[in-house]
């Protein structure tokens, strides 16, 4: 048989293999969008390189968090939306969100904990690091992408998991690009602080229930 009639009987066989079904789609979209993710994240696998680029990463946040200070004039950003509140008021919402912070933390640890340790990509000690300012800024990025793949992990073989078709990938990266953006002196910054608390209780929301799922499994 010639090249030409393999290529065309392979053609004609093709039709007859099984589509995927909906469900095993979205755990292979689901799988190839952590993947990407990871590719950025993991910086080439090389921790040296890794912490570089996190630190390389923090110079430009911690000139974002020191500019009100410097320039007291600019106006916009969340540092403006705390002013408004006077000091008092702002320093009361800074401690509430700390508490929030915590559990939200303690949440996070509680699904890396849940997971096997085959599944795990990080320490669950390691999400505490969101109180090390202002390295956390981008620290949170590494911590939701290292939850949402751990989970991800989890579900190939914890058939509880089965009905859910996303770890919070999208929305923990989300609320996390929300407060970088939300450091900046202008109108964007106050949108990206309105944005970050939402995309943050969503994100929250699924991890308990997640947490929830794999208790009761």
């Amino acid at each position: 048989m010639t090249s030409a009639e393999e290529n065309k009987g392979q053609t004609l066989r093709d039709p007859h293999k099984s589509t995927p079904k909906p469900a095993t789609r979205d755990r292979i979209q689901g799988k190839i969008r952590c993947g990407i993710m990871a590719t950025v994240i993991d910086c080439g696998g090389s921790p040296m390189l890794l912490v570089v680029f996190k630190i390389l990463l923090t110079i430009p946040v911690a000139w974002a968090l020191a500019w009100p200070l410097v320039n007291p004039s600019a106006a916009g950003g969340i540092f403006s939306e705390l002013e408004v509140l006077g000091s008092v008021g702002a320093s009361i919402l800074t401690l509430v969100f700390l508490i929030a912070v915590f559990f939200y933390c303690r949440d996070l640890q509680r699904s890396l904990t849940l997971v096997k340790p085959s599944s795990r990509v990080a320490s669950p000690r390691s999400v505490w690091l969101m109180f090390l300012l202002p390295y956390n800024f981008i620290e949170d990025f590494f911590i939701v992408v290292h939850v949402a793949r751990s989970l991800r992990r989890e579900a190939r073989h914890n058939k509880a998991l089965g009905s859910f078709k996303s770890f919070g990938l999208f929305s923990g990266v989300g609320w996390c690009t929300a407060q970088i953006v939300s450091l900046l002196p202008n109108e964007l910054g106050s949108l990206g602080g309105a944005l970050a608390l939402p995309l943050w209780i969503v994100h929250w929301r699924l991890v308990r229930r997640v947490n929830r799922v794999m208790a009761l499994a």
